[in-house]
C-alpha cells in the first residue's frame, strides 16, 4: 500500500494490516471464547485511572496496585504520524469494524496522533 511507504524506514515493524487484522482476531477470539464475566477489558490510557476497578473485577487490594508508566521510552517513535488519518481510519473500520459497532472499542478512543 503506498499510504504505508513511511513505515518502511522503520526497521522490524509491519504495515498496518499485518497488526489490525491481528488485532481483530486476538479481540474476536476473546469476546467468544472468554465469558463475559471473566474479562475486564480497559483502555492502556485508562488503566491508572481504572486501578479501583481492575482491583475489584482481581479480588485484589487497590492499595497495592501501583499507578506507573513503566515501558515509557524517551526515544518512542510516532510512525502513524506520518500516515493519512482517513486512510488510518479506513484500515481500522475495514478490519475493526465489528468490534467497534459490538462496543468493544470506539474510534473516538483510539489515540491516532499526538497533538
Amino acid at each position: 500500500m503506498l499510504e504505508e511507504l513511511p513505515l518502511q524506514k522503520y526497521p522490524g515493524l509491519c504495515s498496518l494490516e499485518v497488526y489490525l487484522s491481528q488485532y481483530a482476531d486476538y479481540y474476536a477470539r476473546v469476546l467468544t471464547e472468554i465469558p463475559e464475566d471473566r474479562r475486564f477489558l480497559v483502555l492502556t490510557s485508562d488503566i491508572n485511572n481504572q486501578l479501583p476497578a481492575i482491583a475489584e473485577f482481581l479480588g485484589a487490594d487497590p492499595q497495592k496496585l501501583v499507578a506507573a508508566h513503566s515501558r515509557q521510552s524517551p526515544d518512542k517513535i510516532m510512525p502513524l504520524d506520518e500516515i493519512n488519518e482517513g486512510y488510518i481510519k479506513a484500515r481500522i473500520m475495514h478490519h475493526c469494524g465489528n468490534l467497534i459497532s459490538e462496543g468493544v472499542y470506539s474510534l473516538k478512543g483510539i489515540r491516532l496522533y499526538t497533538s
